[in-house]
């Protein structure tokens, strides 16, 4: 079956952490739900509040109250988008868990692969689809664990916490259509939505995923490889010219 290069999918983008790897991070809090939230509890009771600058301030003029595991979230996110330094968001971990903030870095920085997805992600690179990485971390620690595994398959990157700003900032997204019009080398007269569906964005976040659609990119839920493989299949072959 011909597909039309107006509606093929030219660019797949994959998240670092919870795609790529495995998000240990969110695997460590959950473990400990019942020691965290406590913490957390406590803390809120206690003035002034303990937290970092940047949630004292969001606590004292915004509203916001920590909550588990919400905090958990916001505080990777927001060592991420350089709000807090590595120090500040390591610091924090071990105030409110009570391990030692080295066993934290090790854990945040463990390199496991999530089982599969380089496979597919080769085989996909063997169809003609760009690969890039759209990720919340700072490109050192990107470039870190990418040289770990020896991973050098990826076409781009964009590192939202090098802009700080979070992976679903529109501009930051856009700027994979501006990707595209040099990759393929065309002054492409396709409107903005036409030129998003070319692009592809694979998450392991639901409410990421869907603020990625609002944004009208289309984007698939991660939930392992083998399932990522079968949607692909099923559900983009047609319409966005993915065989597997």
């Amino acid at each position: 079956m011909s597909i039309s290069s107006s509606v093929a999918v030219k660019i797949i983008a994959i998240d670092l952490f919870g795609v790529l790897l495995k998000d240990t991070y969110k695997a460590w809090y959950e473990e400990r739900t019942d020691i965290l939230n406590k913490s957390i509890v406590e803390s809120n009771n206690k003035t002034p509040v303990p937290y970092p600058e940047y949630f004292a301030d969001l606590i004292k003029n915004k509203g916001y109250s920590p909550t588990y595991p919400q905090y958990l979230t916001d505080l990777i996110h927001a060592n991420e988008e350089g709000k807090i330094k590595d120090h500040s968001f390591y610091s924090e971990l071990s105030r409110i868990s009570g391990e030692t903030e080295e066993s934290l870095h090790k854990m945040i920085h463990a390199s496991i692969v999530n089982e599969g997805i380089v496979d597919l992600i080769i085989e996909l690179k063997s169809q003609g689809h760009k690969i890039g990485l759209l990720t919340n971390a700072q490109s050192d620690i990107v470039e870190e664990l990418l040289k770990i595994n020896k991973f050098d398959f990826f076409d781009f990157k964009l590192c939202a916490g090098d802009k700080g700003v979070n992976k679903t900032n529109e501009a930051l997204l856009n700027s994979m259509m501006s990707y595209w019009l040099l990759e393929y080398n065309t002054l492409l007269k396709e409107d903005k939505a036409l030129l998003k569906q070319k692009i592809l964005l694979i998450d392991e976040s639901p409410k990421e995923v869907e603020e990625f659609k609002k944004l009208g990119f289309p984007a698939i839920l991660f939930q392992g490889a083998l399932v990522l493989k079968e949607s692909l299949r099923k559900t983009l072959q047609e319409s966005l010219g993915i065989f597997l």
